[in-house]
């Protein structure tokens, strides 16, 4: 009797430790079930094993999530990010702003080409609106000839005055003999390597702007701002070797006999006048 009990014995307490296992969660659900399945026949058999003998396979790896599209982004200028206008992996559009840099130089770039511009309009407008040359030199003439007379009764015939007048007076009459005399060899080899060197700069400019010329804001570039000013030096450096090669036109011979004038007008002045037309050249002066 003592001989199967023990065996008994064991073999419940197995089945209890082996359900007590199973029911916490520490006996494998495939194990439990091969042995709880019911009897197969051939063609299951073969199947099922096959199932059960080939465990789940679980595969780790890396990944990176890029986008179907994508574009570098590159400045027309260099500068520095103020703000950018859009967060990462959202969704833009052509045309969107997406990122602003700070435009403190080309605000100054710009606010200097408005300035020249509406002095080169001030320009335009008084040389349109200006009468004949002979008027205006025979006015300047006119006004010189009273301010100097003015002055030297004001303030008296201080010593050195009158040597002041007379080497004003021969500085006019040489720039007027300068214009209306040929031009030397020499002044014409340095006229036409100014002339030169502003051809390759204004060449150098249109080259330049012609990169840029289709954006939009292509005239507020600092390639159009150079291009201004290499065409303004070239049109300086040819008018100057026109006028050494041609002469002076009747215009700036008019206005150097201006000057001429108005020194002659300020030695006449100083050397006849009396102490007792002081008011009646003061007079004079607010008339003209």
């Amino acid at each position: 009797m003592r001989r199967w009990y023990i065996p008994l014995a064991a073999l419940l307490a197995a089945l209890g430790i082996a359900y007590g296992a199973y029911a916490l969660g520490y006996w494998p659900a495939e194990f439990v079930q091969v042995l709880a399945s019911p009897r197969l026949n051939a063609n299951d058999s073969h199947n099922d094993a096959l199932a059960v003998s080939s465990p789940v396979r679980r595969i780790r790896a890396e990944a990176r999530v890029v986008p179907a599209r994508w574009a570098q982004l590159s400045m027309a200028l260099d500068g520095t990010v103020q703000q950018v206008l859009v967060r990462e992996g959202e969704a833009v559009v052509a045309g969107q702003l997406l990122v602003k840099l700070k435009d403190t130089r080309q605000r100054v770039l710009v606010s200097q080409a408005q300035a020249e511009l509406d002095r080169a309009q001030a320009a335009l407008k008084l040389a349109q609106a200006a009468p004949q040359p002979e008027l205006i030199a025979e006015l300047e003439a006119a006004l010189a000839a009273a301010q100097a007379n003015y002055s030297k009764l004001a303030d008296g015939l201080l010593p050195g005055a009158i040597t002041e007048a007379e080497e004003a007076l021969a500085q006019a009459q040489a720039d007027y003999a300068f214009l209306t005399q040929a031009a030397s060899p020499q002044l014409l080899a340095e006229a036409t390597t100014e002339l030169n060197l502003a051809q390759a700069k204004l060449t150098e400019a249109e080259t330049e702007y012609a990169a840029v010329s289709g954006r939009a804001d292509a005239a507020s570039l600092p390639e159009a701002f150079a291009l201004q000013k290499a065409t303004a030096e070239f049109n300086a450096a040819q008018a100057k070797i026109d006028l050494l090669q041609g002469g002076a036109t009747p215009a700036q011979r008019a206005g150097a006999a201006a000057a001429v004038r108005q020194a002659q007008a300020r030695v006449d002045a100083l050397k006849n006048a009396l102490p007792g037309e002081l008011a009646e050249a003061a007079a004079v002066v607010q008339q003209v």
